[in-house]
């Protein structure tokens, strides 16, 4: 699988940077390297090692969303899902509930997957 990564353009990555706002509460960041990852819901942290070959599948589904500006939106839901070469932006997708189409949803997917895994 490690060349998979060369191939698709995420072998440089090492951190990726997930926040995410919604109306009614349940904010959270999460903050993932290739070996562990901290999850941060209401202010409440929760930091683990990551598992075998998580974080391949994580860089190719955010690969697979692309780089992505949200419109301005007042309130509402929004994500925003950056990948970082050392302090260097690699990718920056940013969706939000005053998007039309399916940027939001397909975003909150990839990262409910990964929640679900790390859970």
């Amino acid at each position: 699988l490690t060349g998979c990564s060369q191939v698709i353009g995420t072998a440089d990555w090492d951190r990726i940077e997930v926040s995410s706002t919604a109306v009614a509460g349940g904010d959270y960041t999460l903050v993932v390297t290739p070996d562990e990852f901290t999850y941060t819901v209401d202010g409440k942290a929760t930091a683990d090692k990551l598992p075998d070959g998580v974080w391949t599948t994580l860089t190719t589904g955010v690969r697979a969303l692309g780089g992505r500006e949200a419109v301005k939106c007042a309130d509402g839901q929004a994500i925003q899902i950056r990948a970082l070469a050392g302090t260097t932006l690699k990718q920056s997708y940013a969706a939000n509930s005053c998007d039309a189409g399916d940027a939001l949803k397909q975003a909150q997917a990839l990262v409910e997957q990964f929640i679900a895994t790390i859970s």
